[in-house]
């Protein structure tokens, strides 16, 4: 991976575990330990879906760029559905706190999202 694609992905990830840092905080004050695990559980999928969607968002941008916006609405929408998936499978799990992982992961800010001012 070249080194501005690392930094770019840097700059969209940290700010993301840091927001869910304090989600952990939060929902294991409020909670209790599942509370900081179910943040902790939402914080990693936020990183590793939408990192990989702008990871993969990049690549098609350099490669193909005719196909950019087509491929962003395609990522976005993979990346809800399995969501989706995610939070179907474990829906009456006993391992987190399901409350604290929705707020989480819906408050987080992805990765590659306006939440942050694009990297020059």
């Amino acid at each position: 991976m070249p080194s501005n694609d690392v930094r770019i992905l840097a700059q969209a990830a940290v700010p993301t575990a840091a927001v869910g840092a304090v989600a952990a905080v939060v929902s294991g004050v409020v909670a209790g330990g599942k509370g900081a695990v179910g943040a902790g559980v939402a914080t990693l999928i936020v990183i590793l879906f939408m990192g990989i969607g702008l990871y993969i968002l990049q690549r098609t941008a350099k490669s193909l760029p005719h196909l950019f916006q087509a491929m962003g609405l395609m990522l976005y929408t993979t990346q809800i559905l399995l969501l989706f998936v995610f939070v179907a499978v474990f829906k009456n799990t006993t391992l987190f706190h399901p409350k604290a992982f929705a707020l989480t992961s819906s408050s987080a800010p992805s990765p590659g999202s306006p939440h942050r001012p694009a990297p020059t």
